[in-house]
């Protein structure tokens, strides 16, 4: 699997997507060959911040920022959902980062149901190499009646660190590393 991974914030929010590229000989769940060879499945969410929408504060409490929050997930497999919710940022000492989102979630496999999704980032150096450990788990609850009777609750997680060698770079360059 190769993933391509982008965070990044504009003046009213941050957004936040990767495209995994996975190659193979994929089965189904009975073990036979699916003839498939390469999957591709992404996923990304925009976040749009109150404060900065509104001019007023947003905060209180261990609440550091409320936003508007949306994702869509895709896959080749004709895998598709869309979420639409809200968003927290806790106020953690900077710059590591930590949230919740909710959202409200239709896919092609469930009925509308809800999905909660936590999120970090803890930044720290190793040496001169910034690298942080970043990652996030959703949890997805399908209604009582889903479609697939295996689809009524799913997990997904994903954990990294994360190195940034481009900074480690540039900060020997300006003689700071």
């Amino acid at each position: 699997t190769v993933t391509l991974e982008h965070g990044g914030s504009w003046p009213h929010g941050d957004n936040y997507f990767f495209i995994d590229v996975t190659n193979g000989k994929f089965v189904d769940a009975s073990g036979a060959d699916t003839k498939v060879r390469h999957r591709v499945y992404g996923e990304w969410f925009p976040r749009a911040s109150l404060s900065s929408m509104t001019g007023k504060k947003w905060a209180w409490g261990p609440v550091k920022d409320v936003y508007l929050a949306g994702g869509m997930n895709y896959g080749s497999d004709n895998f598709f959902a869309d979420l639409e919710g809200m968003s927290v940022d806790f106020a953690v000492p900077d710059p590591a980062a930590f949230g919740l989102s909710v959202y409200s979630r239709k896919d092609v496999l469930n009925r509308r149901t809800y999905q909660l999704s936590p999120f970090w980032s803890a930044p720290f150096k190793l040496g001169f190499l910034a690298m942080s450990f970043d990652g996030f788990v959703h949890d997805v609850a399908a209604p009582q009646r889903a479609r697939r009777p295996a689809a009524r609750r799913a997990f997904d997680a994903r954990a990294e660190i994360c190195g940034d060698d481009g900074r480690a770079h540039a900060s020997r360059r300006l003689g700071n590393g």
